[in-house]
């Protein structure tokens, strides 16, 4: 697998602000929730997003790191094989699972 002194560099490189992204998306997923089950044929979300919108540094921040982190992950598959085949293999058991 990967190397442990580099380990937690690679992965946090892939998995760049990824709490911050989740912490937003959950708040927003929480609000639309709601709208729904106010009524089952929602009319208007604008108004979520409108609050939720200025809060979302955190996917602006995290897409812009995307290629870094695609270049650490490339890198990783090239140098370690095992990470290779474990990326492949948990890759296809996220489809496989759906």
């Amino acid at each position: 697998m990967l190397p442990a002194d580099r380990k937690d560099h690679i992965v946090q490189q892939i998995f760049w602000n990824v709490y911050g992204v989740l912490s937003v998306n959950a708040i927003l997923g929480e609000k639309l929730t709601k709208r729904q089950k106010q009524q089952p044929v929602v009319k208007a979300i604008g108004d979520i997003f409108l609050e939720i919108v200025p809060k979302f540094a955190p996917f602006v921040e995290y897409g812009g790191h995307q290629l870094w982190g695609k270049y650490e992950y490339e890198q990783a598959r090239t140098a370690h094989p095992a990470f290779a085949k474990f990326a492949d293999v948990s890759g296809r058991m996220g489809i496989d699972s759906r």
